[in-house]
């Protein structure tokens, strides 16, 4: 089963994978020196001593790994300094076949000792003896529940049939179709983050950045709707102590029985990235995975602006459309560029071949700002 460690190791940064090697070699015995250059390529390098031995160190996610650490070797071999090991740190899978290659390769080569951490060398590390490094910088606890990509589906799916069933959600959700959102980090059944309901953040409102008001605690978190004395509600959104984000709206049907699309876009995008701040405070660590579900207007017609030729009576085509996940690997990335291939895909499967039509030339671009 793939690991909550694992997920994160495979999606993690070059600045965390620059803290987290760190923290792994200081452990593994190396008293370790940064140097604070930083290549184009955001691989980055220390140097480092074991047992009376120079070294440098150089860390890198780069795809193509064997010719990152040819190249990073080069440049050490270049320096006035004299070592002993060249340690490269990878996130990326490595033979045994390989790895032995390469520690020949760079023995001949510069006379020295490769010492080469990689996913699996990093991950069974992570998760039996440095549990802490693993918390600290990828935000999940290897000791702690298990986790995987199947977990956080399964949790999302139950959330979807809670919805559909209004049992087990948060407020008392008026009947009828609703867009529902989703943002659950990886190793979010594995993390204590020590935050009572009453202390987490408020969720945004739902089609908004922000909530102008603060939300209601309850036993497992914090929820935001419009009208606290209201018997029903539109729309909510929940922040769950254990780390995750839920939103939900049935506020997508038009007064001429249409689905505003455009209002969909922004206020998906903008719900998200309201969501992600939250998360930033309680600190949950990407990456994030993001899901739509857009149920029961099945041959709801699409309201839109004709300003991009297309089909003149696109239709939302099934009950329940549970568009694949959008993975949020860093809190800086760009909500819509992150957003758009699930937005492409529900507006593929309502008729557009060219995907979202808010976008323009490949940028957000929205007809509707919002309210």
């Amino acid at each position: 089963m793939t690991t909550d460690t694992e997920i994160a190791l495979l999606r993690i940064q070059p600045d965390t994978l620059e803290q987290l090697a760190s923290d792994v070699l200081s452990a593994y015995g190396y008293d370790v020196n940064p140097s604070g250059t930083q290549g184009t390529d955001a691989g980055r390098d220390a140097y480092v001593t074991i047992g009376g031995q120079a070294g440098i160190a150089h860390y890198s996610k780069q795809k193509t790994w064997r010719q990152k650490l040819r190249k990073d070797a080069s440049k050490a071999g270049d320096h006035e300094r004299e070592y002993e090991i060249f340690v490269f740190v990878t996130n990326q899978e490595v033979t045994g076949q390989q790895e032995m290659d390469m520690r020949e390769e760079v023995r001949e080569e510069y006379d020295w000792e490769l010492d080469l951490w990689h996913l699996e060398r990093l991950r069974n590390k992570l998760e039996t003896d440095l549990p802490e490094i693993a918390q600290r910088h990828l935000g999940v606890d290897p000791q702690g529940r298990p986790d995987s990509i199947e977990a956080i589906e399964d949790l999302k799916q139950s959330r979807i049939e809670a919805i559909i069933d209004r049992e087990e959600i948060p407020v008392n959700l008026e009947d009828g179709p609703f867009v529902a959102i989703h943002l659950l980090p990886n190793g979010m059944e594995s993390m204590e983050y020590g935050v009572p309901p009453s202390e987490l953040p408020t969720p945004p409102k739902f089609g908004d950045e922000e909530a102008p008001f603060d939300g209601d605690p309850i036993d497992i978190g914090k929820t935001f709707v419009r009208e606290r004395g209201a018997d029903e509600h539109r729309d909510y959104t929940f922040i769950h102590e254990d780390g995750w984000i839920e939103a939900v709206s049935t506020y997508f049907v038009g007064h001429d029985g249409t689905f505003p699309a455009h209002k969909f876009d922004t206020e998906v995008v903008k719900t998200v990235r309201g969501s992600l701040k939250c998360l930033k405070e309680i600190g949950a660590k990407p990456p994030i995975f993001a899901y739509l579900t857009v149920h029961g207007f099945k041959d709801v017609e699409m309201w839109y602006e004709k300003r991009v030729h297309g089909p003149q009576d696109a239709k939302i085509p099934r009950e329940t459309m549970s568009l694949t996940r959008a993975e949020i690997t860093a809190f800086d990335e760009s909500t819509p560029q992150a957003l758009k291939p699930v937005l492409d895909r529900f507006w593929n499967g309502c008729g557009w071949s060219v995907g979202c039509i808010d976008y323009s030339d490949g940028e957000w671009d929205p007809y509707y700002k919002g309210r």
